[in-house]
């Protein structure tokens, strides 16, 4: 029981730990470049806006 307490429980907690920072990163990863797509979006919009203001004026 001494070297489960010791050696595996703390080698599986930190294995635990690893994985969870692992998916935090990639968390973070995915939120950026769904910000970095949404701006990108925007700005596409903005563009055509101002081309179709330009051809169709009111």
């Amino acid at each position: 029981m001494t070297k489960f307490v010791d050696q595996d429980y703390s080698r599986a907690g930190q294995a635990v730990q690893d994985f969870i920072n692992r998916v935090h990163t990639t968390i973070e990863t995915a939120i950026d470049g769904l910000h970095r797509t949404q701006q990108q979006h925007v700005e596409a919009e903005k563009l055509v806006g101002e081309g179709l203001r330009r051809v169709y004026p009111e």
